[in-house]
């Protein structure tokens, strides 16, 4: 066949707008390892956001809105208990934050009822006592070399130190940082990390409970830290991303990981008004989206595999980063009202909190026997 002047064009033209739409073509298509959504555990309750499990075959939510806590198989994954708290809550939902303590058995119940910690006997869901922290308490951390727990108030800026054994205030530790979020323990130095939305980290002796550090975060606040114990670094979220930072030597930030990298996750709004996810791969990306933050919320460490997850809650995502070259490797869709996350090492499994669908995602982990 005779190729003409005008067949040039035409090749020309498609060559062109081939060119033009590849980019945009490969960032889309772009699969994450897991395109299907997790598996889900209905609950008869609302709200739920904490999740703790006593190692025992046993997770517990926390439901804050209807105030009450949900007992599930982790084997069946069937709800085979709840323990019904405080109706009386002064206008503050809970509980929020849970945690179980190993040397006796007893959950932590975060601000149920306002202001107070409820102790449950994890064996027979009866409540133990009620200790009255005077505010607003949403989470809680363990220290797990002295018998002693950590309320956060974020109102006052303070944490609340208590002894376990006798379920007795010891300490109030007051913050020369404002807008408290969160703390975490440390196994692997024995200190406390608060964690501030005015962007600092504050480090204090789990012993003396003085402080012996800060962390500037320069990117902006940060809400929820886990730890890598391996390479003694922690990991905090934040408004973009996730920051590093070493936890032995300089105590500096060493990277900052701003998510998503590079995968066009988030929402669009359709004519009515609708949000629909693109991110999670629920539905086919749209030219005229209205892209929201990532809003990185829940984090947790997976020492098997020495691998970061993280929940991005603003777009139903949840980012994976490999621990020892501090890189996002992978993203894995999740529900879009993701919220708190727990690592069960037993069953090789996540537990994530859907708060306003009134489920959790269950994601089980291949093992890749790392180290």
């Amino acid at each position: 066949m005779k190729i003409t002047r005008y067949h040039l064009i035409g090749i020309i033209a498609a060559v062109s707008v081939l060119l033009l739409i590849t980019p945009f073509v490969l960032n889309v298509q772009k699969p994450p390892s897991r395109p299907s959504l997790p598996e889900l555990i209905n609950l008869p309750y609302c709200c739920p956001v904490g999740i703790t499990r006593d190692g025992a075959g046993h997770i517990f939510v926390a439901h804050s809105a209807d105030h009450a806590i949900s007992v599930i198989d982790d084997s069946t994954f069937k709800i085979i208990g709840n323990v019904s708290l405080a109706s009386d809550f002064g206008g503050y939902g809970g509980p929020m934050g849970l945690v179980f303590d190993s040397r006796n058995g007893y959950i932590y119940a975060a601000n149920v009822p306002y202001r107070m910690i409820t102790v449950i006997d994890s064996k027979t869901l009866e409540i133990v006592t009620s200790i009255d922290v005077k505010g607003y308490v949403p989470w809680l951390t363990l220290n797990t070399q002295r018998p002693e727990l950590y309320a956060v108030l974020p109102d006052n800026d303070t944490i609340t130190a208590i002894n376990t054994n006798t379920l007795k205030i010891t300490d109030v530790i007051r913050m020369n940082n404002t807008l408290l979020w969160s703390a975490s323990y440390n196994p692997d130095d024995g200190n406390v990390y608060a964690a501030f939305l005015s962007g600092y980290i504050t480090i204090i002796n789990g012993t003396s409970h003085q402080t012996i550090g800060t962390i500037t975060v320069y990117s902006g606040s940060v809400k929820f830290i886990a730890f890598d114990t391996y390479n003694h670094r922690l990991y905090g979220t934040g408004e973009s991303g996730v920051v590093v930072a070493d936890t032995k030597g300089s105590r500096h930030t060493v990277k900052e990981i701003h998510l998503p990298a590079e995968l066009p996750y988030g929402y669009y709004l359709d004519e009515k008004g609708n949000s629909f996810v693109y991110g999670n791969y629920t539905d086919e990306m749209k030219s005229n989206s209205e892209k929201l933050g990532a809003s990185p919320y829940g984090i947790v460490f997976d020492p098997d595999n020495r691998q970061m997850y993280v929940v991005l809650a603003g777009i139903g995502v949840l980012a994976v980063i490999d621990t020892e070259t501090m890189n996002v490797t992978d993203y894995v869709p999740t529900r879009n009202s993701a919220n708190v996350i727990v690592y069960d090492s037993d069953n090789k499994a996540l537990y994530i909190s859907n708060e306003p669908e009134m489920s959790i995602s269950i994601i089980q982990i291949e093992n890749n026997n790392a180290g």
